[in-house]
């Protein structure tokens, strides 16, 4: 009976040590890969405060802190996109919010392209009679950005393409909200403003009556000149600053040049760390869209033709996340059990992953049409106003009707649904009193 029963322990012997190496593995690839040993400090580098780039790099830094497992992160002050990428290449910082026309050494990676920065020309409103072309503010007082701030790069750039003497030039290195300021006093001529839209600087100049925005040619016409800079400067994109984005303001829409703003990173960080980091931007957006608005349209699908800096590895991991994992492909070489582990495994993952990713679509696309109408309201009639107000409740009702049939996940994402409901009924009740 003895002998019987060492012989049945020899022959299961190997049974046994392939579930249980197989099940370390599979434990290993969900888990262990998924976290880091020990406490890691990263940082990410910013902007000035008050600038675009501050909100979004303390928004990611208070996101990742609280979504990537033992990673407390910071965001770090800077002047802007030319002294972040200076603070990748010697590695001071982690991650950095640049622009895609910044140049960089051979380690510089993109983690992801976030959204375009259009460039804004205010010209002062009481001389601006006198400039017709770029080139007319030479002999003007031009605030050009702050110094080591991607703005200033891109001005540079965009005055040398035209041919003009910066030397002779009257430029200050002021930020956006100084030089404001200083237009308003009368005492700035021309500021340059790099933004999403909307950009609050350009606003506030805007409505204050003391600026106008410059017009570098119409994007629809391919032989203007906003095509030609475009055509000598690939790394710029053409947009147009659309008719009222600022309220009353531009009374026509503006030509103008623009580029994107990436989150980039060093080929030497850690591939799971960008990959953790890449999915915070894009699973947690809505989180984000709190400190940055523009953060709401981020997508991982959001590619550009002239990227300067290749992707890392740890991007690319992310955006081939739905790609057959190495144990699904390789599931011949292990026994008929481990085969049947991986599968139930994986298969449950791969429903719950597509069950909140179908979710979080639905929710955008509330989000998008809440937006469609919202954009509407000042330019509507009383009529209008009041479909829209019809239009906006069947929204909330569909939407409950979603969240009741479990379409919908009542979080965050709801809440902040409801919270933009109320936003766009208000301001169409507004519109509606006066």
């Amino acid at each position: 009976m003895a002998m019987a029963n060492k012989e049945l322990i020899q022959r299961l012997t190997p049974v046994f040590l392939i579930l249980f190496c197989g099940t370390g593995i599979v434990l290993v690839v969900l888990f262990g890969l998924d976290t880091f040993q020990g406490e890691r400090a990263i940082s990410i580098a910013g902007g000035r405060q008050g600038g675009a780039y501050m909100p979004l790099a303390e928004g990611l830094a208070t996101v990742a802190t609280q979504h990537v497992p033992n990673v407390t992160a910071v965001a770090i002050e800077s002047e802007g996109g030319v002294e972040n990428i200076g603070r990748l290449m010697n590695r001071e910082v982690t991650f950095a919010l640049v622009q895609n026309d910044v140049k960089g050494s051979a380690g510089i990676r993109t983690v992801a392209p976030l959204y375009k920065e259009l460039l804004h020309i205010v010209v002062r409103k009481a001389i601006r009679s006198r400039v017709e072309n770029l080139t007319d503010i030479e002999d003007l007082t031009v605030a050009i950005g702050s110094e080591g701030s991607g703005t200033a790069d891109f001005a540079k750039k965009l005055m040398a393409h035209f041919g003009m003497d910066m030397g002779a030039m009257d430029l200050r290195k002021l930020g956006p909200a100084e030089a404001g300021k200083g237009m308003i006093k009368g005492e700035i001529d021309v500021l340059f403003i790099l933004s999403a839209l909307p950009s609050e600087a350009a606003s506030e100049i805007l409505q204050s009556g003391a600026g106008t925005l410059l017009s570098l040619g119409d994007t629809r016409d391919e032989g203007s000149t906003v095509k030609g800079i475009q055509a000598s400067l690939p790394f710029f994109v053409c947009d147009t600053i659309p008719k009222n984005v600022y309220g009353l303001f531009p009374e026509e829409p503006v030509g103008t040049v623009g580029v994107v703003a990436l989150l980039a990173t060093h080929a030497d960080v850690d591939d799971m760390l960008v990959t953790k980091v890449s999915e915070v931007l894009f699973e947690h957006k809505v989180e984000l869209a709190n400190y940055h608005a523009s953060a709401a349209l981020f997508s991982d699908t959001y590619r550009i033709p002239n990227l300067r800096f290749p992707y890392h590895g740890g991007a690319e991991a992310f955006y081939r996340r739905d790609s057959p994992p190495f144990l699904v492909q390789y599931a011949e070489f292990l026994s008929l059990t481990f085969t049947v582990l991986v599968a139930l495994i994986s298969g449950t993952l791969a429903v719950k992953q597509y069950l909140k990713r179908a979710k979080k679509d639905r929710i955008d696309r509330y989000y998008n049409a809440i937006s469609d109408i919202t954009t509407e309201v000042d330019q509507a009639t009383d009529v209008d106003l009041n479909a829209m107000r019809s239009e906006l409740e069947d929204l909330r009702h569909r939407a409950f009707r979603e969240l009741i049939a479990e379409k919908l996940s009542a979080d965050e994402s709801f809440s902040i649904f409801q919270e933009y409901f109320r936003f766009a009924m208000g301001k169409i009740d507004e519109r509606l009193r006066r």
